[in-house]
């Protein structure tokens, strides 16, 4: 039977955990948490996104003139990444599934290479308030503080892939809001399960739990339901600076990506307006707001593992 490869974008906490988990359900559905697959395979020619101890800038101008000495060139180097992929995923899937989802959300900034490489997979978008994603990723990983400078590539990078790939009038594409998720789960199901040819009918109630340590790291304990509230971010108070930067970025964004997305850029800079102010947290995002220019130019993640290696009396090589 063949295998038809489903990829699953968002930008992070935007609830692709819980949308892959309910799609699990299905008897023809084959997954795992988070693969992160193709991210070393299509990111090797890219000597601006990656860091190694290999000289990876070299590396990406050597696999350049490797492809170009190929007979098709690019369209020989898809097929064989293509391969090696479906390979793998028919690996996982068993003999009764008809669709894999690979859901890994910095797959958003790879969103046109995938269009490319894949022609016949499907590509389900799903997508969330901006404001929301911030508020998500702060309490998540930052217990209420600033993160987003951890995250800003996915925010910017990653929302312009997710934007372009929305816009395209391509039939393999859908396009799915969050808070539609939220408010009828039934119908969204349904017409996805009857997109990728799957009777919807046949789908377990008990929506099972992925393991592995990647995904959504609140996602143990809970029964996978789709709630039909979710926390508004329009009831949370947030100080003055984090009103700003959620206006400039919604500005940055601007109304043709948001349209592309599913929203507007008015009513989302009026709710925006309107949200109840604090003085919480401001001296912290003070801090790191203005930190942030320096932790990207100094590439602090990066620096932070060599010092943690040096600790323990090792090296660590990788540069940029």
């Amino acid at each position: 039977m063949c295998l038809t490869p489903v990829f699953l974008l968002s930008l992070p906490r935007s609830g692709s955990t819980l949308l892959q988990r309910r799609l699990a359900a299905h008897p023809g559905v084959a997954t795992v948490a988070e693969p992160w697959l193709l991210l070393p395979l299509l990111l090797a020619g890219r000597a601006d996104m990656v860091a190694g101890v290999h000289d990876h800038g070299m590396m990406a101008r050597a696999l350049e003139e490797f492809r170009g000495r190929l007979p098709a060139g690019q369209s020989d180097w898809d097929a064989a990444v293509r391969g090696f992929a479906m390979g793998l995923y028919r690996k996982l899937a068993g003999p009764g599934a008809r669709v894999f989802i690979d859901k890994t959300p910095r797959y958003a900034l790879l969103a046109r290479d995938l269009l490319r490489l894949f022609p016949q997979g499907r590509f389900i978008v799903l997508t969330r308030e901006p404001p929301a994603i911030i508020q998500s990723i702060n309490d998540t990983w930052g217990d209420g503080r600033w993160m987003v400078p951890r995250h800003a590539i996915d925010l910017f990078e990653g929302l312009d892939g997710l934007a372009a790939l929305a816009r395209a009038a391509d039939q393999r594409i859908r396009l799915i809001r969050y808070e539609d998720m939220l408010e009828r789960p039934e119908d969204v199901l349904a017409g996805l399960f009857e997109w990728l040819g799957l009777d919807p009918a046949a789908a377990r109630v008990k929506t099972p739990l992925l393991e592995g340590t990647m995904g959504d790291p609140r996602r143990h304990g809970d029964d996978g339901r789709m709630r039909r509230r979710s926390p508004d971010w329009r009831a949370r108070a947030i100080n003055p600076l984090r009103r700003r930067w959620q206006r400039r970025y919604l500005l940055w964004a601007g109304r043709e990506r948001l349209a592309a997305l599913g929203y507007g850029l008015e009513a989302l800079l009026d709710d925006l307006a309107a949200v109840p102010s604090t003085l919480e947290h401001l001296a912290s995002d003070a801090w790191r707001m203005g930190a942030a220019p320096f932790y990207h130019l100094l590439d602090v993640p990066l620096r932070r593992e060599k010092f943690a290696r040096l600790r323990r009396g090792r090296r660590c090589h990788a540069y940029r």
